[in-house]
């Protein structure tokens, strides 16, 4: 059979190549389709090999009764659809094989589930797009037809530019779980100005960066202190008579283990930390009993490790 502009635009239309000179529509393999709206492109990837059960992008339809178009004389068209009545398109063609001991390629039945072979005298053709099955000649003896086969149920469309498509909750910022999935990751945007990370966050180097406040034109920098322990502090200043009772905040003792208090008298005389307990310490100034009850004023830094994250500061690669 020679070569025409006919047998060209029937192959390109049924999603079809040449691959033997008698150019058999049965006897082809699927190459590229026509150009479709952005909308109805397929934008999740196909497994090379048919999945034995329904995936999130592949659904496997096994024996489905197809329904016959009655606008259509001789039995000769029939389309699949599912119970409500409603059009099943979107099938998937060999052009996506790539195991040679399985195909995508539709199987077609008769009412008694016997296999009707592609070289069946009905030339019969299936359009994967639109889920039609066309008879050329009426079948002898079928009263309707099944098929088997793979449809499309991914995800469709294409992001506009500078856009991601996917799935996850608002104000998260997406990750990729694979090179075809978005889910969400474990930074999420509070506000414009606040990122909130619900993990731990590790880095060479973490600092601040900030336009400078008294240099015009300028930013300043400072890095995060560190140490071999995730720490907090709390800080102030106090003065009185005697005993300086200092309450530190009340959800302290369920934050903080163990805690080191560091002491700057505002003078000349020196003081020591005479009691601590989980969520207050007492300090009184050194020397006499008298002395002891003389004014004093001081700041205090208290720096403690948080009993909810410790750190491992050494770990194997």
């Amino acid at each position: 059979m020679s070569w025409s502009i006919t047998d060209f635009t029937f192959k390109k239309i049924l999603n079809k190549r040449v691959t033997s000179s008698t150019k058999r529509s049965y006897e082809e393999i699927g190459d590229r389709t026509l150009n479709v709206h952005a909308d109805d492109i397929w934008s999740e990837a196909i497994p090379s090999t048919p999945p034995v059960s329904t995936t999130s992008v592949v659904e496997v339809q096994t024996l489905l009764t197809l329904t016959k178009d009655t606008t259509v004389s001789g039995s000769q068209a029939w389309y699949a659809a599912d119970l409500s009545g409603n059009r099943l398109k979107d099938w998937i063609s060999d052009k996506f094989d790539g195991d040679p001991t399985s195909s995508y390629t539709i199987k077609l039945y008769d009412e008694s589930d016997n296999l009707i072979p592609a070289t069946d005298s009905t030339n019969w053709i299936f359009d994967y797009s639109t889920g039609i099955l066309l008879l050329q000649n009426t079948h002898p003896t079928a009263t309707g037809f099944k098929i088997s086969g793979y449809r499309y149920v991914g995800l469709k469309g294409v992001a506009a530019a500078g856009a991601v498509d996917g799935s996850g909750t608002t104000n998260f910022v997406p990750i990729w779980s694979d090179s075809n999935t978005l889910t969400d990751s474990i930074m999420q945007q509070y506000s414009t100005s606040t990122i909130i990370i619900n993990g731990v966050l590790r880095a060479q180097a973490k600092s601040f960066d900030i336009p400078h406040p008294t240099k015009a034109n300028h930013r300043l920098v400072y890095g995060c202190l560190e140490g071999p322990e995730n720490a907090v502090y709390h800080r102030g200043v106090s003065s009185g008579n005697g005993e300086i009772i200092i309450e530190l905040p009340e959800y302290w003792s369920a934050l903080v283990g163990d805690y080191t208090v560091y002491l700057t008298a505002h003078g000349n005389y020196s003081l020591f930390l005479k009691d601590k307990q989980p969520n207050r310490f007492v300090i009184e100034r050194c020397g006499t009993i008298f002395s002891r009850k003389k004014f004093i004023e001081f700041s205090y830094l208290v720096i403690g490790d948080r009993k909810d994250a410790p750190l491992i500061i050494e770990y194997k690669l």
